[in-house]
């Protein structure tokens, strides 16, 4: 879908406006809540990067009111978190 509406598909394009609206709000919600201001996303969603990042953070941007400001930052480890932290538990579980 990244790819589509980077590459200029207007319907992909809508599509991508409209789930980073949808996410943007939920993070705004959540971040509201907990009083947090730091977001790190990960997984294959946020290696779309900056076409992710820089709309949903002028989302986040335009609108909080009354909270504070919000940054949204990709995860170092990218896509790779969830298998690296399976390995790292199976190798707790192995006995010694």
């Amino acid at each position: 879908m990244a790819a589509l509406a980077a590459a200029g598909d207007p319907l992909a394009a809508a599509v991508w406006a409209e789930v980073v609206g949808h996410l943007g709000a939920a993070l705004l919600a959540a971040t509201t809540l907990t009083g947090i201001d730091l977001v790190v996303l990960g997984g294959g969603l946020a290696e779309s990067g900056d076409q992710l990042l820089v709309p949903l953070q002028a989302h986040l941007d335009a609108a909080r009111t009354f909270q504070r400001p919000v940054r949204v930052v990709r995860a170092g480890l990218g896509d790779r978190a969830g298998c690296l932290g399976a390995a790292c538990l199976a190798w707790q579980l192995v006995p010694t």
